[in-house]
């Protein structure tokens, strides 16, 4: 029967329930913040994508955001899919091998199944290596027939096969931010990043009219703040701006104009076209991997575009034009001795960087930076949790333990509120006092204000307490720079919330195993290929 008392259709009856879930990290991380209680920071488009792939005729789908809403170990599935990245692949297996044991079959994919298929083997029924799009078609009939193959491995898609994701199904009114792909791919080769080994050094694009249409489904469920989640936004620098005129345009025919985030690299700010685009189309927030103020380590890792680079003064340009920048720091390279920590928190307090995503170098998996500890004997063979002081590298002119020590010493220092609130301060006095599109009664900023708030000033973060007054007192001088400041003081008891420890530990022990396909449940009767 249908839902209304109406007798089901033969189709209805026909179509198989997929249940696709994004996991929780593995560990409470800076940009999730968790602090915000059944909320998710940036919104997952990987399991609204997969939900738009399949043909809705044939599948019933429900999606599972982890951080808003509990796993539902009952639900009807025929198929369970399960997807994330390294820092989820603890949770990825612990909820594998649940549904397993439930006789449901279980499908991998995503960048750790396809970068580390050895580690999530042993728990799944199906593994997806690579991109879904190019084999969708088959994928999905094979999965409807009920005689799919234990493995798929898919190509590098060309970016218009790429749908608009679900978002329809996913539970928008939970997420501080929607995401959008508009490209995938890097062309710089940094020695760490697994970014070209999943999907390749060649950049591929969507157009800027396909940006747009996802842009529009966004926009209709709700979301006033979006993370581009390319790998490098601005790295084609004449398909960039024809993008971001684009975004500009679309921005300037809202009601309320959308706010934009994005990943970038610091060289673009060589181009003053770029940074005026950027901030006209609505670019308040930039994560920049700044890495390192070693010279010889940004040698070390092929980084070359972070060197001979004035990054402070770089950093500035980004704040004049009302860009947030947000930094990615590493720590632990082959020529970063006991003196790192410390040249760390002197360039930082240098520039007008408030946040700053501190990580000890880790290799992952694949990437040449993993080869190379290998062959140099120096990959720890032990299980560590993608935590900032986790490493799986004997380090070269320090211990393992001044390394943990020297990171956790970083960190605290970066965010004393003495420290954080100069950076915060310096920021604000850059910011223009004028910027296209702001809203001085934006709500959204209303709302961040009052998570900021009460994060710090009911436990999370009572020491900066006494200091906030400056920073309030900055903003009502500048109010331009409101949204930043109050984003990076909620970044800020994100980070106290790290650091005290304040999230329960997240299930990543997996039971015994089971044998593949083998459970005391009972399992639908389906036939595997291959």
């Amino acid at each position: 029967m249908s839902l209304n008392g109406s007798p089901a259709s033969v189709a209805d009856l026909m179509k198989r329930k997929l249940y696709l879930i994004h996991p929780k990290h593995d560990q409470s991380s800076l940009i999730e913040v968790d602090i915000v209680r059944g909320a998710v920071g940036i919104a997952n488009a990987a399991i609204g994508t997969v939900a738009a792939l399949a043909p809705s005729d044939k599948f019933e789908i429900k999606l599972c955001e982890e951080e808003v809403d509990e796993v539902d170990f009952d639900y009807p599935a025929d198929f369970i899919g399960i997807t994330g990245k390294h820092g989820q692949g603890g949770r990825m297996r612990w909820l594998g091998e649940q549904f397993r044991r439930r006789g449901k079959v279980v499908i991998f994919g995503g960048p750790h199944a396809t970068l580390a298929p050895e580690e999530v083997r042993d728990y799944c029924d199906v593994l997806v290596h690579g991109e879904l799009e190019p084999i969708a078609d088959r994928f999905f009939a094979d999965l409807h027939a009920g005689s799919y193959h234990r493995e798929y491995r898919g190509e590098r898609a060309a970016l218009d096969e790429s749908p608009v994701p679900r978002w329809d199904l996913y539970p928008s009114h939970r997420a501080l931010m929607g995401s959008l792909q508009t490209s995938r791919g890097c062309p710089f080769e940094c020695e760490f990043c697994d970014v070209i080994q999943y999907v390749g050094r060649k950049q591929r694009h969507k157009s800027v009219d396909q940006v747009l249409r996802e842009l529009d489904a966004l926009y209709e469920a709700g979301f006033r703040r979006v993370f581009l989640a390319d790998d490098n936004l601005t790295v084609y620098r004449k398909r960039a701006k024809d993008l971001l005129r684009g975004i500009a345009e679309w921005n300037e025919r809202q009601g309320e104009r959308v706010s934009f985030g994005t990943q970038l690299s610091i060289e673009c700010s060589d181009d003053a076209e770029m940074l005026e685009l950027l901030a006209r189309a609505g670019l308040h927030s930039v994560f920049i991997g700044i890495e390192t103020p070693n010279q010889e380590s940004l040698r070390e890792t092929k980084k070359r575009q972070n060197l001979d680079v004035d990054m402070a003064e770089r950093a500035e340009r980004f704040a004049r034009q009302g860009i947030q920048v947000i930094a990615g720091s590493i720590v632990g390279f082959d020529h970063d001795g006991p003196d790192i920590f410390e040249r760390h928190l002197e360039f930082a307090m240098r520039t007008p960087i408030a946040i700053f995503n501190v990580a000890a170098l880790y290799a992952a998996h694949a990437t040449p930076l993993r080869e190379r500890m290998q062959r140099e004997g120096r990959l720890l063979d032990v299980e560590v949790a993608l935590a900032n002081a986790s490493t799986n590298i004997r380090p070269v002119l320090m211990s393992l333990e001044q390394l943990e020590q020297g990171i956790n010493w970083l960190i605290d220092q970066l965010y004393a509120p003495e420290n954080f609130t100069r950076r915060l301060l310096r920021m604000i006095e850059l910011f223009p006092a004028d910027l296209p599109g702001w809203n001085a009664s934006d709500r959204r900023v209303d709302a961040e204000a009052a998570l900021a708030s009460h994060s710090i000033l009911t436990g999370e973060g009572t020491e900066l307490g006494p200091l906030l007054g400056k920073v309030l007192k900055a903003i009502r001088e500048k109010p331009s720079a409101r949204g930043a400041a109050m984003y990076a003081l909620l970044i800020w008891a994100q980070q106290r919330h790290n650091r005290l420890g304040r999230r329960p530990p997240v299930e990543v022990t997996a039971p015994p195993a089971v044998e593949p396909n083998r459970s005391s449940a009972p399992r639908r009767a389906l036939a595997v290929v291959g």
